[in-house]
């Protein structure tokens, strides 16, 4: 019994290279606003560094409040269909699992969430992960304008990764 290796179509390109850049651009910049514009503490990878803090800013003014859920459903998306170039059907169903689990990551910091959370509290054993995800809704607040962004960066990824592809790189995108 053989298996075919997956080979890819061609070298990489200069529309990788670029797909890729705005990407981690889209990260950079969705992080720096956690980085200047919010309270650390109420950040759970930064809360660690707490002291560290410098006087947050208003940097990103209001667009602070959505553009990291935004640029990270893009970013995060577009990273994985270039990691899986040779199948192009794979793009939709990247960008739709990607606004499912935003979704979901965003929903958990809801009111009824931390109903479910109190009610998991008293089944006998717990729930796998539960203190985690509980310590994240609770460091965490719900915004219906959060899933809103979230599928707009999804919708993004999808189309910058069909439509802004040039038509000679389209057979691996």
């Amino acid at each position: 019994m053989s298996s075919t290796p997956v080979v890819f179509r061609g070298p990489r390109s200069a529309v990788d290279a670029g797909l890729i850049f705005t990407a981690v651009a889209a990260l950079l910049l969705g992080s720096a606003v956690y980085l200047l514009d919010r309270d650390w503490a109420d950040t759970m990878l930064l809360a660690p560094f707490i002291a560290y803090q410098w006087p947050t800013s208003n940097v990103f003014g209001a667009f602070g409040e959505f553009l990291p859920a935004m640029l990270h459903a893009y970013a995060i998306p577009v990273l994985i269909i270039a990691a899986l170039r040779p199948w192009p059907w794979t793009r939709p169903w990247v960008c739709l699992l990607w606004f499912i689990v935003a979704s979901t990551l965003e929903c958990l910091q809801s009111d009824a969430a931390e109903a479910l959370f109190l009610a998991a509290d008293r089944l006998p054993g717990g729930v796998p992960l539960q203190g985690y995800l509980e310590s994240y809704a609770v460091q965490g607040q719900f915004d219906y304008i959060d899933l809103l962004a979230t599928g707009v960066g999804c919708l993004t990824a999808l189309a910058v990764t069909i439509i802004i592809v040039p038509h000679r790189q389209r057979s691996w995108s």
